[in-house]
């Protein structure tokens, strides 16, 4: 029996530490002996492993910025890191799956000259870090030498593997396997859902949007957006779920567009699709993503989504399954969801409906999509 490894950067509450950890759970009750690795120590997700998985956590990051010799000290953790996943694997008869692009390199350096089979799990159509474009180069560069020594690689979106897959060499080692929606089992914090109904009370139009407060989430321009709705008379509920460093930049638009009665930010919160069944529309106005997990999650639930053109985000609601939003502009984003209010067509909505339920239940079939895993693996 095969150990199988599964490495990402953190446990933080980003779209390929969830899948990586559903993968985790999924093979652990196949029967596998399955390993979570994690580069930096964080634990907001790690109550959702399978009690089964040894979860094996390194500090790769930590270092006191107060401290000298930070970029040093960080290099020596890397590298230590390496150094002991090495002896782990070289004992076992294991394959390792890497999630993130510093995963994928450090997987890279603890595999290399070794029996050991690498799998690469390619999220995005670029290698950009959570709140920069910068070193894209620099960072593709890396991963095609990565992957030449890589015995899989596995895209997690159509577009990823359309804009990346054809620059990579070896094309028979490439597939695509989309993300499944992850079911844990996250109890609901009763007072915040108390909370949030009251919010919601009495407002026809209950929007949502799941995601960290950065940039490439584009939450400015949707403010925005709601602000243009607002002066042409929408009556409007908007909630978002997520934290990061743009909180307060989001509040002052909210202030200054007199929106406190209408929009609130709810920060992180565990199982956030628990709270989803309280609203009707879900917005995803991304200038980037891989295979939105929100995304469908939300879907999931009943809602119906607005997207813009964002990593896969079209493919999934295409064939009558949510609106496009044709640019991440303010007043695109205002035009669309006022275009889409004013019909108020229920025949509408309820085809939708029907075309995203039989979606979720054939392309993104959760048997289907852990046996392409396990062929990986077999």
């Amino acid at each position: 029996m095969k150990n199988i490894y599964i490495v990402c950067s953190s446990l933080n509450l980003g779209g390929a530490e969830i899948q990586s950890v559903w993968l985790a759970n999924k093979l652990v009750k196949k029967g596998y002996r399955v390993s979570y690795v994690v580069l930096k120590k964080s634990n907001y997700i790690s109550t959702y492993l399978d009690k089964n998985i040894n979860l094996i956590q390194y500090k790769m990051y930590a270092a006191d910025s107060n401290k000298n010799l930070v970029k040093i000290r960080k290099l020596y953790n890397f590298f230590s890191g390496i150094v002991l996943f090495r002896k782990k694997i070289k004992k076992d008869n294991a394959l390792v799956f890497s999630f993130l692009f510093h995963s994928n390199i450090f997987v890279f350096l603890s595999t290399l000259f070794t029996n050991k089979k690498h799998i690469i799990c390619i999220r995005n159509d670029r290698f950009n870090s959570r709140n920069s474009t910068k070193n894209l180069k620099i960072r593709f560069f890396l991963i095609y030498i990565v992957s030449l020594f890589s015995y899989k690689i596995v895209f997690n979106s159509n577009k990823a593997h359309q804009t990346i897959g054809r620059k990579l060499p070896e094309k028979n080692r490439q597939t695509v396997i989309l993300n499944s929606i992850a079911d844990f089992k996250v109890p609901v914090d009763e007072e915040k859902y108390t909370d949030i109904k009251n919010f919601l009370k009495g407002s026809h139009n209950r929007f949502v949007s799941v995601g960290r407060l950065e940039p490439l989430k584009n939450y400015e321009n949707i403010l925005k957006a709601f602000m243009i709705l607002k002066h042409k008379g929408i009556e409007f509920k908007y909630v978002i779920f997520g934290q990061g460093f743009l909180e307060d930049k989001l509040k002052n638009i909210i202030s200054e567009s007199n929106l406190e009665e209408d929009v609130i930010l709810l920060g992180g919160i565990r199982g956030a699709k628990e709270y989803l069944d309280l609203f009707s529309y879900y917005i995803l106005g991304s200038i980037h993503e891989g295979f939105p997990n929100s995304l469908i999650e939300a879907m999931s639930k009943g809602l119906i989504p607005f997207v813009t053109d964002a990593g896969d985000a079209f493919d999934i609601i295409s064939q009558d399954r949510g609106v496009q939003i044709e640019d991440t502009r303010a007043d695109q984003i205002a035009a669309t969801i006022f275009g889409f209010l004013e019909k108020k067509d229920t025949k509408v909505n309820n085809d939708m409906l029907v075309n995203i339920s039989s979606y979720l239940n054939t392309d993104l079939n959760q048997d289907n999509i852990i046996n392409k895993w396990i062929d990986l693996i077999k």
